[in-house]
């Protein structure tokens, strides 16, 4: 799609790591991360810390879950299965807005 992507990583300590060394424009990040942070907690801290925009990925449409993301004020919530066009879509519109 033309953006730099940054290396992947597994865990959410890994996120918050690379998303403060890197300090990316926007942030992917799946909920089910490995590790003691989950992609929630990850994705919190970022926010706090860096003020970064995210992006959650969540195979979990549930009422409770997807309360805890709204919370964050995310640029998107994609529920799985996600089509690649549904990241770029979301990635775009926040571009587009951040423009404005």
């Amino acid at each position: 799609m033309g953006y730099e992507v940054f290396e992947p990583v597994a865990s959410g300590q890994a996120a918050v790591e690379v998303a403060s060394r890197a300090n990316p424009d926007i942030i992917l990040m799946d909920m089910g991360l490995a590790g003691t942070l989950s992609g929630l907690d990850a994705a919190r801290a970022i926010i706090t810390q860096h003020d970064i925009p995210v992006i959650f990925m969540t195979g979990h449409s549930d009422d409770q879950t997807l309360e805890q993301i709204n919370q964050l004020n995310p640029v998107a919530c994609l529920i799985k299965p996600i089509m690649g066009n549904q990241i770029h879509l979301a990635i775009e519109k926040y571009f587009r807005n951040k423009r404005r």
